[in-house]
């Protein structure tokens, strides 16, 4: 649930950040992996954030352990 609430984070800060000076920075989250960099994609719709990965993703974030 932490790595969900932190993507979250991830995603406001990226598209306000976009938002305060495009270019310096992309609105977009991209997940780098056995060299390869995929999309996660997401839309902020005012107070919304949809965040919908890909399902490779969704399965690597079952592997991680649960904090006890």
């Amino acid at each position: 649930m932490g790595v969900v609430e932190s993507i979250q984070r991830l995603i406001v800060t990226a598209a306000s950040m976009f938002e305060q000076g495009p270019g310096s920075i992309s609105p977009s989250l991209y997940w780098w992996r056995n060299g390869t960099v995929t999309l996660l994609p997401s839309h902020i719709d005012g107070r919304n954030i949809q965040f919908v990965p890909p399902d490779e993703f969704v399965q690597a974030l079952e592997t991680l352990p649960t904090p006890r």
